[in-house]
């Protein structure tokens, strides 16, 4: 039996330099999923990695 995914949230981190709406972002987006993460690009890019990934556990426990 299908399971009906529409709607069903993912938190998506692109590769280095990618972008949520591109790739496979943009076809979670088209298969209905609801869609959210961080762009490896520009300000989070900048900060170094240890921050980053203490932005993202923060992402996960607070929003999630």
């Amino acid at each position: 039996m299908p399971c009906d995914i529409r709607g069903a949230f993912v938190y998506y981190l692109p590769g280095h330099g990618g972008r949520l709406e591109t790739g496979l972002g943009q076809e979670l987006i088209q298969r209905g999923f609801s869609l959210a993460g961080r762009q490896t690009i520009g300000e989070f890019k900048a900060v170094p990695f240890s921050e980053q990934i203490a932005i993202i556990a923060d992402d996960l426990t607070s929003n999630y």
